[in-house]
């Protein structure tokens, strides 16, 4: 799977209407995901995201 994102205008137009603390945290993700992805790593248990 191809680690870069294409965001188009309808993602970059609902991403505007996103408050911005959201976005802050998608960005976290995806960060996050790029450098375990560098890392050849597995994001630990504890760190996994718990559904609400």
């Amino acid at each position: 799977r191809d680690d870069c994102l294409y965001e188009n205008e309808d993602v970059q137009e609902a991403l505007r209407r996103l408050p911005d603390h959201v976005v802050d945290e998608r960005n976290f993700r995806m960060i996050r995901a790029i450098q375990l992805s560098l890392q050849k790593t597995i994001l630990p248990k504890e760190e996994w995201t718990k559904y609400e």
